[in-house]
């Protein structure tokens, strides 16, 4: 009996555990789905109103990207206007000066050429004495032939004598005159050849003061070129995304969706795109002799500063048009800039000898990292995007200071 009652005991175990089984499998089952998940396949309508939103989503970038490339080319187009009028007047000023100067060294060629009309008009006079003379001295030898009073004759001779020294004398002095006439002739010739020779100096160096506006203007020129191609390119852009956004909406109107139910699809996905997608370009400059960085969102002030010494050193990073603002304060006794997310600290060092410069530019949540380096020495900060220059520059006496803020991609 005992063996049996055994037998009917594992019999009921085994009747409990095929009963428990199915819940304990499931329970494992959802544990390796919980690992590794396994991934479900996506209905048709499903598909297509993920087409349908990603079409939506990128034409609404694309046309957003168009809108900050659009901003660039009414930037583009001040700088441009502001340097042709900076060219103009500046040019005007050199040609201006110019020609003053030029009066002056003309000057001294009429001098020389009055000095030589001078010389030749003394010569003439004292010809003319001579011409005077001589025909007195005739008139006195006729005389003197013909008188037959021995006192008359006399004085006549005397006479003679006198107009002959005045002859010698004027001779004399028509000598010195020519040998000051060559020496004004000479000083002529320099004189104009020294004008020809400033011209030439001039020239060169006017086309070298000019050539400073018009790089200028032509390096302005040629962004608006850049920027205005830019929105042509996205325009194509968003000509095609245009096209698979109307496949996208051909495809849900197939498959049974409203007009209502599209649009609203499309909204959804519009929505979902953030300002901070269409990002400006932060340009960084170096001044040699200040040893410093300057950061800027200005086009204008990047190409303002890189006439006035500063090196232009290209897009450092990018600005959101909306996001965290990154504050700039300026230290007049440092002669530099210090840039911050930190409001308080804003305002803290804005009563401490900064100066606040209000927002520079906006950082992101999620973007690029900016790292932050500070030189002791130098008594300077500096902001980098590039990890590899983050590093070498801590091994060459700047000491890390982690992420500033981020940068929009």
């Amino acid at each position: 009996m005992k063996k049996t009652h055994i037998t009917l005991a594992a019999v009921a175990a085994l009747a409990a555990a095929v009963v428990v089984t199915p819940t304990a499998q499931a329970d494992v089952q959802a544990k390796f789905d919980l690992i590794n998940p396994k991934v479900k396949e996506e209905s048709v309508e499903q598909k297509i109103n993920a087409k349908l939103a990603d079409a939506a989503s990128d034409h609404q970038t694309a046309t957003k990207y168009k809108e900050g490339a659009e901003d660039k080319v009414k930037e583009a187009k001040k700088v441009l206007e502001a340097e042709q009028k900076l060219e103009k007047e500046k040019v005007a000023e050199i040609d201006k000066a110019t020609v003053e100067a030029l009066k002056l060294e003309e000057a001294k060629v009429t001098k020389a050429k009055e000095a030589v009309t001078a010389t030749e008009k003394a010569i003439a006079e004292q010809n003319e004495i001579i011409k005077v003379a001589r025909e007195k001295t005739q008139e006195l030898n006729l005389t003197a032939g013909l008188s037959k009073d021995p006192s008359a004759a006399e004085k006549a001779k005397a006479e003679i004598a006198v107009e002959e020294g005045k002859i010698t004398a004027a001779e004399e002095k028509i000598k010195e005159l020519n040998t000051q006439l060559d020496g004004n002739k000479k000083a002529v010739t320099t004189a104009e050849e020294a004008v020809v020779k400033w011209k030439e100096g001039r020239a060169k160096s006017d086309a070298e003061a000019k050539k400073v506006f018009t790089d200028a203007t032509a390096k302005a020129q040629k962004a608006l070129t850049a920027a205005e191609t830019e929105v042509s390119e996205w325009k194509v852009v968003i000509e095609e995304f245009a096209k698979v956004l109307a496949s996208a909406k051909l495809d849900s109107i197939k498959n049974g969706l409203t007009n209502e139910q599209i649009a609203q699809i499309i909204a959804d996905a519009q929505a979902t795109i953030k300002a901070d997608t269409v990002a400006t370009s932060v340009y960084r400059l170096y001044n040699s002799g200040l040893k410093v960085h300057l950061y800027t969102t200005d086009v204008n002030e990047y190409n303002v500063l890189a006439a006035r010494g500063w090196s232009q050193e290209g897009v450092a990073f990018k600005s959101a048009k909306e996001g965290t603002p990154v504050y700039r304060l300026y230290n007049e006794g440092l002669k530099v800039h210090l840039y911050t997310t930190d409001a308080n600290e804003y305002e803290v060092l804005g009563g401490r000898g900064w100066r606040k410069e209000g927002v520079a530019f906006n950082s992101v949540k999620e973007g690029t990292p900016v790292y932050r380096l500070y030189n002791e020495g130098l008594k300077k900060h500096l902001y980098t995007t590039d990890a590899n220059e983050n590093e070498v520059l801590a091994t060459r006496g700047w000491k890390k200071e982690g992420v500033a803020f981020y940068s929009a991609k």
